[in-house]
């Protein structure tokens, strides 16, 4: 059954989640211990901060963060007048995911920009981040059309909560949704473009026959005369 083999896969997702966060806190020291061992400090901090990295507490920080800059970005685009508050959240949001990069990057090294997800990270902490808050804004008086454009790619970090369901057991059921969604995309695409065709045909069938129809009476009066 399709609802029995969906719970024995949310189980078995929330039992590797439980065994990774047992393992996580069970041996504290062996991690120190090993990493003592490491040669160079480099290879210390990743190996200490890796857990943490791939933690969910840092997962869901990073969301809770993501949700309050779409926050800022709505009363931007709604044209709220609280300047400071604005300017203090570009600010702070840019230096934030900035961090969150470069944290990421140095645990990771440079196979972390291999991914497709990673590559799209780095595009939104550098381009609408670092180059247009810190450089181009302040250059720019008034907001040019690629300022805006910039802003509303700002929008794409929403993509980053996706991970934040993967990673939270309690989201485990909200991930599975969203899962299911992306796997049935083609099939969702194929029905789209059914319904499309469909209300196509129909509407030139609804011009032809009711749109060009006369209900003036004019015609028969024609006929009569």
């Amino acid at each position: 059954d399709a609802k029995e083999l969906q719970r024995e896969q949310l189980a078995k997702a929330r039992r590797t989640i439980r065994e990774h966060r047992a393992r996580q806190t069970q041996f504290p020291a062996k991690r120190l211990s090993v990493a003592s061992a490491c040669t160079t400090r480099s290879q210390k901090y990743q190996y200490l901060a890796e857990p943490f990295v791939e933690s969910s507490l840092f997962e869901f920080g990073t969301g809770v963060v993501i949700v309050y800059s779409t926050l800022t970005m709505m009363l931007e685009v709604d044209q709220v007048e609280v300047p400071f508050l604005i300017n203090f959240s570009e600010s702070f949001l840019t230096s934030f995911f900035l961090s969150e990069w470069l944290v990421r990057l140095s645990v990771h090294g440079p196979s972390w920009l291999r991914s497709i997800e990673n590559l799209l990270d780095t595009f939104i902490a550098w381009i609408p981040g670092v180059l247009t808050v810190w450089f181009l804004q302040p250059l720019v008086a008034e907001s040019t059309g690629f300022l805006k454009t910039m802003r509303i790619v700002r929008m794409l970090r929403l993509l980053r909560l996706v991970k934040v369901f993967r990673n939270l057991p309690m989201m485990q059921d909200l991930w599975m949704l969203v899962r299911g969604l992306l796997k049935s995309g083609s099939t969702l695409v194929s029905a789209l473009v059914l319904i499309i065709f469909t209300l196509y045909v129909f509407g030139i069938a609804a011009v032809d026959l009711i749109g060009k129809a006369d209900y003036t009476g004019a015609a028969e009066a024609d006929e009569r005369a």
